[in-house]
């Protein structure tokens, strides 16, 4: 008889399990609202759906929460929050060295073997600022520019 496999949630922005983080969200099933999370964390996802997926606490503010105690977010809330650790592991994936200058446009394919569900992660005109919580990733001007990777 074959033993049950568990799968190991994670967050799919920082790769942190919930022992290690304390909560991990599900992607709202209302598709603007998902739409809306990929927007901001800037990514574009391909394949399979979101609701496999998961944030974590470490990219929501604390107004993004009715009740932080048990971890509960708002209807409306929104992850806005990189953590310091992330970007220097993705700035390390893309070949950057130093934090202090980040590249205006960058982008990365990660493939999860278990799922196969391959993410592609975007970042352009942003501007990074360190929080008391990591870094806040705010979008600067129009990031909406698919006609020129389609004709690339």
């Amino acid at each position: 008889m074959m033993q049950p496999r568990f799968r190991t949630a994670f967050c799919l922005v920082c790769g942190l399990q919930e022992h290690e983080v304390g909560r991990l969200h599900c992607f709202p099933s209302v598709q603007d609202r998902c739409r809306l999370w990929q927007e901001k964390m800037n990514m574009v996802f391909t394949g399979n759906t979101l609701h496999h997926h998961r944030i974590c606490c470490n990219h929501f503010t604390e107004d993004q929460y009715v009740n932080r105690i048990n971890w509960r977010l708002r209807r409306d809330a929104v992850p806005t929050l990189l953590p310091c650790s992330t970007v220097q592991r993705h700035l390390s994936i893309t070949g950057e060295s130093q934090i202090h200058k980040p590249e205006t446009s960058t982008s990365m394919t990660k493939t999860y073997p278990a799922t196969g569900a391959e993410i592609q992660l975007n970042i352009s005109n942003i501007s990074l600022q360190t929080t008391e919580y990591g870094v806040a990733v705010e979008t600067l001007g129009n990031t909406n520019d698919d006609s020129s990777s389609e004709n690339a």
